[in-house]
């Protein structure tokens, strides 16, 4: 689930910090314009939005998880997506193989192959 993480807009955003003059953008100058402060407003914003984004996504998938299941069972899964969520099979041509028998245990989980 992890996907490429991108450090340059952190990277960017310090270096508004650094390099910004009030004379081109009108609001304040970077530490190199003598504005030290700019360099910590930008540092604190770098650190903050990540663990703003965290938490909020994972307060709506929280919310979601209370209405719907965010995840498919274990049957589903070894099945196969394609025939539970879109009713066909992807590979018709017989390359593709099903994860379950026919039959269910006693306690009514799926037969998954592999598993005892």
């Amino acid at each position: 689930m992890l996907q490429r993480v991108d450090f340059g807009e952190g990277v960017r955003i310090l270096f508004i910090g650094f390099f910004a003059q009030q004379s081109w953008n009108g609001v304040s100058d970077g530490l190199i314009y003598g504005d030290a402060a700019q360099l910590g407003e930008q540092a604190l914003a770098a650190a903050v939005v990540p663990v703003y984004a965290f938490v909020v996504t994972f307060l709506i998938l929280r919310a979601i998880a209370l209405v719907t299941p965010l995840r498919a069972t274990e049957r589903e899964e070894a099945q196969g997506m394609d025939i539970v969520q879109h009713g066909e099979e992807a590979y018709a041509t017989g390359e593709g193989a099903l994860l379950i028998g026919p039959e269910a245990s006693v306690d009514g989980d799926a037969a998954v192959a592999g598993r005892v």
